[in-house]
């Protein structure tokens, strides 16, 4: 289903089918970078883990500086090879995940810490290598969540045959809903296009951007583009009125 210079109206089932297909490619995009990504990212939860170690002191508090700039560095890596910015998760599962990750090695950076107090440094080692297979596990299980609830919404097409009126603009906000900013060229690409349909994209995004509904920056080579608050809002409430069956009724 390509971009066209206008928007159209679509059956709300055959709309959705479409945007679930679109966040397939979005989720194995993300999911093709989740294995080195989990890997390097775990390697520097269990570096924190092991920093206790080190003592009491200058070196302790240098080496876990370096750490944490390592584990930021690691994101801001894998953020400009995805091409997408993600801050937040995608669903309730992906939440739980991500905060059971969270509590597990926050949980073995205290027991380091109180393994270094009482000088059995010798058992921080091993807690850092269990931080490190317990991280890898999480991550990648975070990676996988994330992935499947971003095209959850929409693995189920509402039955209802009522158009659904700005099809594309729906496709483009659907898209960019689950994450914080989106290249245009990666927008594209989800959206089942290669490089000759970018200038189209472009242009539904600029139409987007002049009633504030999202938001382009042109700070790296290529121009990125993240839905507003009020972005957010709209494609919520017509998501909410098309799984009612009322897109048509309300003009979604």
């Amino acid at each position: 289903m390509a971009i066209e210079t206008t928007d159209h109206s679509a059956p709300i089932h055959d709309l959705f089918r479409t945007v679930a297909e679109d966040r397939r490619r979005l989720a194995q995009r993300f999911r093709r970078a989740s294995p080195a990504a989990s890997l390097a990212q775990s390697v520097c939860f269990a570096l924190i883990i092991a920093v206790p170690a080190l003592g009491v002191g200058i070196p302790t508090i240098v080496a876990f500086v370096v750490v944490v700039g390592a584990l930021v560095g690691v994101e801001m890596f894998f953020r400009r090879r995805l091409g997408m910015a993600i801050d937040l998760p995608a669903g309730w599962r992906s939440w739980a995940v991500g905060f059971a990750l969270a509590v597990v090695v926050l949980g073995l950076a205290v027991t380091s810490m109180a393994l270094a107090v009482i000088g059995q440094g010798g058992w921080i080692a091993l807690t850092a290598g269990a931080g490190l297979v317990v991280s890898f596990l999480g991550v990648t299980a975070y990676d996988r969540t994330f992935a499947a609830d971003v095209v959850r919404p929409f693995a189920r097409a509402p039955r209802s045959a009522a158009p659904f009126a700005d099809a594309q603009r729906f496709r483009l906000s659907a898209a960019l809903r689950p994450v914080t900013s989106a290249r245009v060229d990666v927008l594209a690409e989800s959206l089942g296009h290669g490089n000759g349909e970018q200038p189209s994209v472009q242009g539904h995004l600029s139409a987007l951007e002049r009633e504030g509904l999202v938001s382009i920056t042109h700070a790296d080579a290529a121009p990125s583009a993240s839905l507003t608050k009020a972005g957010r809002r709209e494609f919520d409430g017509r998501l909410a009125a098309g799984l009612r069956g009322e897109a048509g009724e309300t003009g979604a």
